[in-house]
């Protein structure tokens, strides 16, 4: 089966425009993309947009392959899955955050086949236990994003002078108090299980201009930097709370691909979705999601209590996402060397 990412890529690289949940489903059924690709280049849709000169069949493979990351969905780039032999840790998820996350649950769903993903909204706070579907014992992690703007008002940054640095610095102490606050209550209502705490993604260039100072708070991108550098502290110094990396993912998919603060006010701080779809047409974008989802599991896999993995080798060894590749010279027995593997704990030799 393929997964509901491989069809969308299908239908936009041949027919320019996404499939219908009827059909996305229907197609997932496909035994492999080779499959997909027979049945979208023969449909009469397809032929009539090669006859009008809209695509070619070299071209839509072309752009089919790029999306799908030659084999590989773009949304596995980062943590690979293809060779993974665990199985996925996460059967019940727990998203809690703004509305820019409301698409998340359906999207990692489907695509991962987990048996529950639920959203909580947080705009303004509240209480995540009354909200949620189920019981918060019942997930087996949760994804925390704290919201931009309940940190980073819109109207922040424009009182501020450009002239006075201070200015600057006094909001910054602010928007780090707001984050610390609303960070620490919402850990607390989701204290007894895993939490990705997700970051935020910095604007692709300062409003402000080119030629102004690059590192300096001023600068509308080099000030979320910083909120992310003290979230990051926040973070260490909880257990069982981990960061997802967010502003790294998107940078790897392609920002200018992905978010919307081209269109959109800085604190806004989301992706481009379907909300838009009069302004920005045609666009496949649910990556980040997934992405996230990806990275989020393969964190899970390496803390102890979820995958404990030993390997003998002597020339060679490497743990990703469920996989363990391993080697040994021809002339070397297992007992001169062997290197014990902790997840997320630097090897021991024990020969």
């Amino acid at each position: 089966m393929l997964s509901a990412q491989e069809v969308r890529a299908g239908w936009q690289a041949f027919l320019g425009r996404l499939p219908n949940d009827e059909m996305l489903h229907g197609h997932m059924q496909c035994e492999n993309r080779a499959q997909l690709v027979a049945r979208l280049s023969r449909s009469d849709e397809f032929q009539k947009r090669v006859s009008l000169g809209y695509t070619s069949l070299l071209d839509a493979v072309v752009g089919f392959d790029r999306v799908t990351a030659r084999g590989e969905a773009i949304h596995a780039f980062t943590v690979p899955t293809a060779l993974s032999r665990s199985p996925d840790p996460i059967r019940r998820c727990l998203i809690v955050g703004a509305c820019l996350l409301q698409a998340w649950p359906d999207e990692i769903a489907l695509d991962d086949g987990l048996a529950q993903v639920d959203f909580v909204l947080i705009s303004h706070g509240g209480e995540i236990a009354r909200q949620a579907p189920l019981p918060l014992d019942r997930y087996d992690c949760a994804i925390l994003q704290v919201p931009l703007r309940m940190v980073l008002h819109d109207r922040e940054l424009f009182a501020c002078s450009y002239a006075d640095l201070a200015s600057y610095d006094e909001a910054f102490a602010r928007c780090v108090d707001r984050m610390q606050t609303a960070l620490t209550l919402q850990l607390e209502q989701l204290a007894g299980r895993p939490v990705f705490v997700l970051n935020y993604m910095a604007p692709m260039q300062s409003t402000l201009g080119r030629l102004l100072p690059r590192y300096d708070l001023r600068n509308p991108t080099f000030f979320i930097e910083e909120l992310n550098r003290a979230l990051a502290g926040m973070i260490a110094q909880h257990d069982n709370v981990h960061l997802l990396d967010i502003d790294h993912l998107s940078a790897t998919i392609g920002r200018r691909l992905i978010q919307d603060d081209p269109f959109a006010i800085t604190t806004h701080g989301s992706l481009v979705g379907d909300y838009d779809f009069g302004v920005d047409r045609n666009r496949l974008e649910p990556s980040v999601p997934h992405a996230g989802k990806n990275s989020l599991s393969a964190r899970l896999e390496e803390t102890p209590r979820n995958n404990p993995c030993r390997s003998v080798f002597a020339d060679a060894g490497w743990q990703s996402a469920g996989t363990v590749w391993h080697s040994r010279g021809p002339m070397m027995s297992p007992d001169h060397v062997a290197l014990t593997l902790a997840p997320s704990a630097p090897a021991r030799l024990n020969a």
